[in-house]
């Protein structure tokens, strides 16, 4: 006779990382575009030479370019930026954009790009990053947030969060 299967263990609160001194702890908040925008800007060619090759962007003229693009949709009310900082230095963001979903009749968000630096991954910053966005979201009334990554090492992280897969993405350039 067959078991129902296991639910799902709930999503877990995870302490700083033990080996992460006082220094290196990072503060989380959610940050006005037009105070933070120079901060990500300047930490930009660091999370692109991470991206893959093929999809890497061209630094040249692209962080004017988007400028304007996230400036327009934080004016109509729908760009979140949560940041962490050490002592006050950026040390990696979390950008969404907020949109309603009238077919599925709730409010989503959409994880445009997230990163953090190097020297703080490790631990479980990554993860505390991941909910101080979710925290900020939720005081928009976002019931989902979807979260798209070709890191397949960040699945593990994401599902102890309590994220599930809930579909594939494929691109390709036409």
């Amino acid at each position: 006779m067959r078991s129902a299967p296991a639910a799902a263990p709930p999503a877990r609160r995870f302490p700083l990382h033990r080996d992460n001194p006082p220094s290196m702890r990072l503060e989380y908040r959610q940050e006005d575009f037009e105070a933070v925008w120079s901060d990500i800007v300047a930490m930009l060619p660091l999370h692109w030479h991470e991206l893959s090759d093929d999809m890497r962007p061209d630094p040249a003229g692209l962080a004017s370019l988007a400028s304007e693009h996230y400036r327009q949709i934080a004016r109509d009310g729908r760009l979140c930026i949560v940041t962490a900082r050490a002592a006050g230095v950026l040390a990696g963001y979390y950008v969404s954009i907020v949109s309603d979903a009238p077919m599925r009749g709730e409010r989503r968000a959409y994880t445009d790009f997230f990163y953090l630096h190097p020297a703080y991954r490790g631990g479980f910053e990554g993860q505390h990053l991941i909910a101080a966005a979710e925290r900020a979201l939720r005081t928009r009334n976002v019931q989902m947030l979807v979260i798209g990554t070709a890191n397949a090492a960040l699945g593990g992280a994401l599902e102890a969060l309590g994220y599930r897969l809930i579909e594939r993405v494929y691109g390709k350039r036409p």
